[in-house]
C-alpha cells in the first residue's frame, strides 16, 4: 500500500521531477516504452499508418480511439528511443505527431496541431516533409496566419515539382494562391492560379481544375469583376457535379451566391442557397449549415429584411457555440453586429463588434480582427464619432499591415483618407492616401489604385495644388474607367467636390461624371 508520505512526494511537481532524473538514461527509456505500451493497449490498440500528406486534397485520419492521447505517445515514443531496446519508436512518434495535428484540428486546438505539424517537419526529408509544410501551412492558414503560411507553401511547392510529384505542388499552389489572395497580392494569386489551371487542363486532371476555376472565380469576386466570377463559378460547379463532391458543390453555392447578393440578384442568390441546404440535407454539416446562414443573412440584410437577417445571424452564432469553434463564433458576431449597425441600434452593434474582437485576440487571428476593426471604424463614422473612426481606422491598417493583408490595409486607409477629407483635415489625407496608393499598385489591384489616386487628387486640390491634383486625377479616373468602375468614379468625384468646397478651392475637372 502506498504511503501518505510516499503519495505526497509524487504529487509535488519538483521532487517527481527530481525523482526522475534519478533514474539511469536507459532505466528512463524502458519506462517510456512500458508506459507508451500501456497506453497504446488502454486505448484500443495501436492506431493505423496516418494517411499520405501529397494529394491534392489530402485525406484525414480515420479516427481512432489513441487519438485523444496521440500527443501523449508521441512524447513517450520520443523518449523511448535509443535506449529502450525498440528501433521502431521513431516511427511510432511520426505516427502518433500526425495523429495528434489530426485530432486537435478538428477539435479546433489550431495552435497544438501547428506545434505537433512544426514537430514532424523536423523528423521528415523530401516530398513526406513537403507534405507536413503544406499541412502546417494548412493549418496556419486556419489560424488567419497566412502571411507565415507564404514560404512554407513556396518551400513546399518547389520540393514537390522537383521531385515529379504533380499532385502535391498542385496542391500547394492551390493553397498559395488563397493565401496570396486573402493577403492582398492579386496579381501573384491571379498568375499563379491560371498557371496552375493550364498545367491541369493539359494533364487532363479535372479535379484540379474544378478546384482551381473556382479559386480564380474567388479572385474575380473580389476584385468586383462579378460577371467572370459568376462564370467561373459556374464552369466549376459543373466540374465539381460530375465528381460527385457535395463538400466542394456546397462551397461554390455559397460563393456564387455571395456574388449574386453584391450585385444586387437577391432572388437568384436565394435560389442558389436553397441548392446548397438541399446538400445538407442529405449529408448534414452542422459547420456547414453555419456557413449558409451566414450567407442568407447578408442576403436578407440587401434586401432590407433586418429581422430575418438578425434571425439568420443569430441561428449561425448559436452553430458556433454549440460545436464550440470560437473563431467562427467571432465571425457570426461580427456579421450580426452590422445587422444591428445597419438596424440603427447602435448600442447592440458596437458591443457585438468588441465581442467579436476579443473573440478574434483569444484565438489569435488577426486577419478577421483587422477586417472587423475596418467595419467598427465604418461603424463609428457612420455614427458620428470621427475620433473613434480615425483610432479604429488606423488601428485596422496596423493590425492588417503586420499581417500582411494588403486588402483590409487599403480598405482602412481609403475609408481613413475620406474621413480626414470630410473633416476639413487635407494634409493628413494626403499622407494617408499616399501610403494607400503605394500599397494599392504592390497589389496589382487597378481599381483599388484608381480610388486611391483619385484620393491623393482630392488631397492635393484641398492644399491647393492643382496641377499637381489634375494630374493624379487623370491616372487615377482613367483607371477606374478602363476597369469600368463608374459607381466608385462617381464616388470619388463626390468627395472630390465637397472637399474642395470644405477648403475653400475650385474643384477639379471630373470630366463627364454626374455632379
Amino acid at each position: 500500500m502506498t504511503s501518505a508520505e510516499t503519495a505526497y512526494l509524487f504529487r509535488h511537481a519538483l521532487l517527481r521531477d527530481a525523482a526522475y532524473e534519478l533514474q539511469l538514461p536507459a532505466d528512463r527509456a524502458r519506462l517510456h516504452a512500458l508506459a507508451f505500451h500501456l497506453i497504446e493497449q488502454a486505448f484500443g490498440g495501436r492506431a493505423p499508418e496516418p494517411p499520405s500528406l501529397d494529394a491534392i486534397d489530402p485525406p484525414k485520419c480515420v479516427p481512432h480511439p489513441t487519438d485523444a492521447v496521440a500527443a501523449e505517445l508521441a512524447w513517450h515514443a520520443e523518449r523511448a528511443h535509443g535506449d529502450s531496446g525498440e528501433p521502431e519508436f521513431p516511427d511510432h512518434r511520426r505516427r502518433y505527431l500526425q495523429r495528434a495535428a489530426d485530432y486537435h484540428e478538428r477539435h479546433f486546438q489550431l495552435q497544438q496541431a501547428l506545434s505537433n505539424w512544426q514537430q514532424l517537419a523536423g523528423l521528415t526529408q523530401g516530398v513526406i516533409k513537403a507534405g507536413v509544410q503544406r499541412a502546417a501551412a494548412r493549418t496556419l492558414i486556419a489560424m488567419g496566419l497566412s502571411l507565415d503560411a507564404a514560404p512554407w507553401l513556396e518551400e513546399a511547392m518547389q520540393t514537390f515539382n522537383r521531385n515529379g510529384n504533380r499532385p502535391g505542388g498542385t496542391g500547394c499552389a492551390i493553397n498559395l494562391v488563397a493565401v496570396y489572395r486573402d493577403t492582398g497580392r492579386i496579381q501573384q494569386a491571379e498568375a499563379l492560379a491560371q498557371a496552375a489551371l493550364q498545367s491541369a487542363r493539359a494533364e487532363q486532371d479535372r479535379y484540379a481544375q474544378s478546384i482551381l476555376t473556382a479559386e480564380i472565380a474567388g479572385i474575380y469576386q473580389i476584385t468586383s469583376r462579378h460577371d467572370l466570377a459568376e462564370q467561373a463559378y459556374l464552369e466549376a460547379l459543373e466540374l465539381q457535379r460530375k465528381f460527385g463532391d457535395d463538400r466542394m458543390v456546397f462551397i461554390t453555392l455559397t460563393n456564387l451566391a455571395g456574388v449574386y447578393t453584391a450585385i444586387n440578384r437577391i432572388s437568384e442568390a436565394e435560389s442558389v442557397y436553397h441548392q446548397a441546404r438541399d446538400i445538407l440535407a442529405r449529408n448534414p454539416n452542422k459547420r456547414f449549415e453555419g456557413i449558409l446562414l451566414s450567407g442568407l443573412g447578408s442576403a436578407f440584410r440587401a434586401q432590407g429584411r433586418l429581422q430575418d437577417a438578425e434571425r439568420a445571424q443569430q441561428g449561425a452564432l448559436a452553430i458556433a457555440r454549440e460545436t464550440g469553434n470560437r473563431r467562427e463564433e467571432g465571425m457570426a458576431l461580427a456579421n450580426l453586429a452590422v445587422v444591428f449597425a445597419t438596424a440603427g441600434r447602435e448600442r447592440q452593434a458596437e458591443q457585438a463588434f468588441l465581442d467579436a474582437l476579443d473573440l478574434h485576440r483569444e484565438v489569435d487571428d488577426p486577419r478577421f480582427e483587422g477586417i472587423t476593426l475596418g467595419n467598427l471604424g465604418y461603424f463609428y463614422e457612420h455614427a458620428g464619432r470621427a475620433d473613434d473612426a480615425v483610432r479604429t481606422y488606423l488601428e485596422a491598417a496596423r493590425v492588417a499591415g503586420r499581417l500582411g493583408d494588403l486588402r483590409t490595409q487599403c480598405l482602412a486607409l481609403d475609408n481613413l483618407t475620406a474621413l480626414q477629407l470630410q473633416a476639413g483635415r487635407p494634409a493628413k489625407a494626403l499622407e494617408t492616401s499616399r501610403e494607400a496608393l503605394a500599397i494599392q499598385r504592390r497589389r496589382g489591384y487597378r481599381r483599388g489604385e484608381g480610388v486611391s489616386q483619385c484620393a491623393l487628387a482630392t488631397s492635393l486640390a484641398a492644399l491647393g495644388m492643382h496641377p499637381d491634383a489634375a494630374k493624379e486625377w487623370e491616372q487615377g479616373s482613367r483607371l477606374l474607367r478602363e476597369e469600368g468602375a463608374t459607381e466608385l468614379l462617381q464616388s470619388c468625384a463626390e468627395l472630390m467636390r465637397s472637399a474642395c468646397s470644405k477648403a475653400g478651392v475650385p474643384p477639379l475637372d471630373a470630366g463627364d461624371t454626374p455632379a
